[in-house]
């Protein structure tokens, strides 16, 4: 099997056409792409696609003997204030199911930016020809990565670029962390035959801001906790549709437009999550999932959310549903505060951080419950809720609860609250 030094030169993209047979598989079954060719051609340009295995003709030389190719996408991520994150890939592995050998699928040193591979687009990453079997596992190394937030973000750091070398993108775990991921459904290689496997970063899990990027003081860093799924393709179905927004308008869905940005998050038939997706500029949204039943949350900012119910996927068919038209809330405003812990020393605010899955609980004058949230790994709660006054409970494990009394919501506006800091509960 060649190893090629120039993609174009060596590998050209003809060449890769020629199996009518793998031609025929991937208009079936490679999400969102229509042929292997045209695949290649778009990642070439945009990705830098890197294709490990040589080109041949529809005969199979290495007797007994499939192909697996590797792409790598992205779940949902809020980006309004992140121009990039990417990892740097330097090798892949996959478990044969019956020897439990580990094979190299790729070797080498890919950056990947993960902010344009969300809703259901793939880049493509490596091909290889592997001995006919079941493969369930998958082993990746992430040697490194970089965060780049715009200018409208706030960062308490030395640049908007969070990366390794200056101290910005801290590794829990250490650099070079490997990964082992268990596939939705092993994957079967038979000869002759091409088979997807789809590598699914959270962007949202991996990178984890350490401060919010909305209002000082600003990220200090990000963390990367490495978050992925492996799925099938070969198996897998995709549920299709377009999110509009109603424009304030419900009664006239003559001035619907494309909801771009709206969020898609798919849990399976026990209440699972399984995936999800981000409209893109024309609301339009791909979901690439197992087969089964799921349920659909499709939400927006300033938005009320839709549900949709037993939504079912089958292997090798799209399930194209109807526009989802989410309903403007133009009366509501917002509570935004971040929850930070004292770390047991209430005297030093200088080692407060923030207070992931800490709750905030909303009550109206009347005392009735109202909404409430749940702060994100950067300590960040958002609570949308109509015009009025509030008071707000805050608590978290292991530590003391806050309340907050006669906080006023506006509509259309933001109501930036000072940072709560709670007290740590003493032993």
């Amino acid at each position: 099997m060649a190893k090629m030094d120039s993609f174009a030169q060596e590998c050209s993209l003809p060449c890769i056409g020629t199996s009518a047979r793998k031609e025929a598989f991937k208009m079936d079954m490679l999400t969102p792409h229509r042929s292997l060719a045209l695949n290649l051609r778009h990642f070439l340009a945009l990705f830098c696609a890197l294709f490990l295995s040589s080109c041949g003709d529809d005969t199979n030389p290495l007797g007994g003997t499939g192909h697996m190719a590797v792409y790598v996408t992205d779940a949902p991520f809020p980006s309004e204030y992140v121009e990039s994150a990417s990892v740097v890939i330097e090798r892949v592995e996959v478990r044969d199911a019956e020897s439990g050998e580990w094979v190299a699928a790729f070797e080498g040193s890919e950056e990947i930016d993960l902010v344009p591979l969300n809703g259901g687009v793939s880049a493509f990453l490596a091909s290889i020809d592997l001995s006919e079997g079941e493969y369930d596992e998958v082993r990746l190394i992430v040697g490194g990565g970089a965060v780049v937030l715009n200018e409208e973000a706030i960062v308490n750091h030395e640049s908007h670029i969070f990366d390794m070398a200056n101290g910005g993108l801290f590794f829990p775990s250490g650099p070079q962390t490997g990964i082992k991921v268990k596939m939705d459904s092993p994957i079967v290689v038979t000869a002759g035959l091409t088979s997807d496997l789809i590598l699914d970063f959270d962007l949202a899990r991996n990178f984890v801001f350490n401060g919010t990027p909305k209002h000082a003081p600003g990220v200090r860093r990000v963390l990367f906790t490495p978050v992925v799924r492996a799925t099938n393709a070969s198996t897998s179905g995709r549920i299709v549709f377009d999110v509009l927004s109603d424009n304030g308008t419900p009664e006239d869905a003559g001035d619907d437009t494309p909801l771009a940005g709206a969020t898609v998050s798919a849990t399976n038939a026990n209440g699972d999550p399984a995936g999800g997706g981000i409209a893109d500029d024309a609301g339009h949204v791909e979901l690439t999932l197992p087969p089964g039943t799921y349920d659909l949350l499709i939400e927006a900012d300033g938005y009320e959310a839709a549900v949709l119910e037993d939504v079912e996927v089958f292997a090798a068919n799209d399930t194209v549903l109807p526009a989802v038209t989410l309903t403007a809330m133009a009366t509501s405003g917002r509570i935004v505060l971040d929850v930070l812990s004292d770390n047991g020393t209430p005297a030093d605010p200088g080692d407060d951080t923030p207070l992931a899955g800490a709750t905030v609980s909303a009550t109206n004058a009347n005392g009735d419950p109202a909404g409430g949230g749940i702060a994100d790994g950067a300590g960040h709660v958002e609570l949308t809720l109509p015009p009025g006054t509030y008071d707000l409970l805050v608590e978290a494990e292991g530590h003391e609860p806050m309340t907050l009394e006669n906080v006023e919501v506006l509509a259309a506006n933001d109501t930036v609250l000072p940072a709560v800091t709670l007290a740590t509960t003493p032993p």
